[in-house]
């Protein structure tokens, strides 16, 4: 087993503030997500191949993934998992960024607000037609509100509803997920009406 060496550029504000998510990928699947504590920003990890997922302080989004030891994709997204081969040199590199944007609105039911409604955000490439990362839920607060925060720039689509658990891809299609752009240091107001399977 070799060491591998995490490098985050710009020098991280605040590493004890971060997370790194690693999981094995092998023949049988996918392995569980762990979270690795590094020290000195290196980890002893068995070789073969893994996937990581940085989850990076506040204020900041993963905006650069690299390695020697992965492969080239047509589409990548660094801020959800990224596939390497660990072997005799490991190094990968995350870059963040400054200024992600947020997601916020109201969830109603016929013109009600709707307290403790389900939203689910996906992350989504339309070209690909695939989630990019981990569905992301939380749940509308007492004046039927919703925000998520720290969203790198990209396609999302939003959806509320109590029919699903974690919604998958072709049920997002279904509910009529609605897409929405974010930018930047944007802050979205995006109100939804609950879907509901009639």
């Amino acid at each position: 087993m070799r060491e591998t060496r995490f490098d985050f550029l710009p020098s991280a504000p605040d590493a004890r503030s971060m997370q790194v998510l690693a999981r094995r990928k092998d023949l049988a699947g996918v392995w569980p997500a762990q979270s690795v504590v590094l020290a000195n920003n290196r980890i002893v990890l068995l070789p073969g191949r893994w996937e990581l997922m940085l989850t990076p302080p506040p204020g900041f989004y993963v905006s650069g993934f690299s390695s020697p030891l992965s492969e080239p994709r047509a589409y990548t997204h660094p801020e959800g998992w990224n596939e390497i081969t660990l072997g005799s040199f490991n190094i990968v590199q995350f870059t963040l960024t400054a200024g992600p944007g947020s997601l916020h609105g109201a969830v109603k039911s016929f013109g009600d607000a709707v307290i403790g409604a389900p939203v689910h955000l996906e992350a989504y490439d339309a070209a690909t037609r695939q989630r990019v990362t981990d569905l992301r839920t939380t749940r509308t607060d007492l004046h039927g509100g919703y925000r998520f925060d720290g969203l790198p720039p990209g396609t999302y689509r939003v959806l509320s509803t109590f029919e699903y658990q974690a919604p998958d891809l072709a049920a997002m299609d279904q509910a009529g997920a609605r897409p929405v752009q974010i930018e930047t240091k944007s802050d979205l107001q995006l109100d939804l009406d609950l879907y509901t399977i009639r």
